[in-house]
């Protein structure tokens, strides 16, 4: 079983072949916006880490009344702040009884409350809507497919709990027939069957694989960005993202619930692809064949091929519980921009942010990130978001 990732959504989308391409999923319930508008975004600062000793700061997903709840994975807490910031509870320790965590790997919200994925505890922790321990439910120690002759499959990510304790778990495969890997979003029993494919997107196309001492290592290619996969807090949307580059640049959003109705609906933007140039290609080469950590390593970084000519704008995907999508583009002098984009896939305007804010909970009118400082420090802000 491969390592698990924790969902908080940091992934993105590109390929070495000039034609990237990838599945977008989200929910119809945010009212169409016929043309961009103007946003005037208001920062504020809900925890200033200069003043605590919380650490660094993991996931963020809201709570019923407005704030956020804060995983801070080297305590091992979790944190319930309202939307002023006062912290009103907190939940954990390091350990491995019912109220303890040995990780936070992953961290969303259920119906009734929250769910944490205990990865070194191999189980599943369910808190009340206060954060309160609920129940635990242990992680299968095995993915079985319907269909046994379709392969073995590795667990890359949790995203979600959904009714009847089923997961929401990105799975990969190599094909036994085509040398061909595949990832998918499905939905998986207690018991680890794969009860429901959701969405199936392409595999990480930015590694080269080589030979490290007789074992199979790979290489990252640079400018090259993995298939944008996002899921809804809620785990009831999924986002992903297809890019096509011939005959025309576009992004395309495809349409659909988890659980819901399997037909999906596609809108598509025009973009500008990015140009990589050869300057820039060969300093990345050149950085690559310096920081590698093992001889061989720096052998098949220095004999990389496929490194894009050009590049979707798009680096990253984040999906708010209303169906609304941030799309973060390349950095710019000015900052980070965001392309946000409503459920009916009208682009509703671009906010740019400074590059030290990251973006970790969206929505249409108020999202949340994390300010670092020179100093490593980090600031747990909150965006209100105004539409003109």
């Amino acid at each position: 079983m491969t390592p698990i990732a924790p969902s908080d959504g940091k992934s993105a989308l590109s390929s070495a072949s000039g034609v990237w391409r990838a599945l977008v999923a989200l929910a119809l319930l945010v009212p169409a916006v016929t043309r961009a508008q103007q946003p005037t975004v208001k920062v504020a600062t809900i925890i200033s880490g200069s003043e605590v000793t919380y650490g660094a700061i993991g996931a963020i997903r809201p709570t019923r009344d407005g704030g956020v709840a804060v995983t801070f994975p080297q305590e091992r807490v979790i944190r319930f702040f309202a939307a002023n910031g006062n912290l009103l509870s907190e939940t954990g320790q390091r350990g491995a009884g019912p109220a303890d965590f040995a990780t936070l790997t992953a961290f969303g919200t259920t119906a009734s409350g929250f769910w944490v994925f205990d990865r070194n505890n191999a189980r599943f922790s369910m808190l009340t809507a206060t954060g309160k321990p609920s129940r635990t439910v242990p992680m299968p120690t095995s993915i079985r497919p319907r269909d046994p002759a379709t392969g073995e499959f590795n667990l890359v990510a949790i995203h979600g709990v959904a009714p009847g304790d089923t997961m929401l778990v990105a799975v990969q495969r190599r094909s036994p027939v085509a040398n061909e890997r595949i990832q998918a979003l499905f939905r998986m029993s207690p018991a680890g069957q794969l009860v429901e494919e959701v969405i199936r997107v392409p595999a990480d196309p930015c590694f080269q694989e080589t030979t490290v001492e007789g074992q199979l290592g790979s290489v990252r290619i640079p400018f090259c960005v993995a298939p944008l996969l996002a899921v809804s807090p809620n785990g009831s949307r999924v986002v992903a993202l297809r890019v096509d580059v011939t005959p025309v640049p576009r992004a395309c959003l495809r349409t659909r619930l988890v659980g819901g109705p399997g037909a999906t609906t596609e809108h598509c933007l025009p973009f500008t692809p990015e140009v990589t140039t050869i300057r820039q290609r060969d300093s990345a080469g050149a950085e690559l064949v310096a920081k590698a950590p093992h001889p061989d390593l720096k052998r098949a970084a220095a004999a990389m091929t496929g490194i894009p000519t050009t590049h979707p704008p798009y680096t990253r995907a984040l999906l708010g519980d209303d169906g609304v999508i941030w799309l973060q583009e390349g950095p710019s002098a000015k900052g980070r921009v965001w392309a946000v984009v409503d459920g009916n896939g009208q682009r509703i305007g671009a906010i740019t942010l400074a590059k030290n804010i990251e973006l970790r909970l969206v929505s249409r009118d108020r999202s949340w990130g994390v300010r670092t400082d020179d100093d490593g420090i980090e600031d747990l802000v909150q965006l209100d978001v105004r539409w003109r």
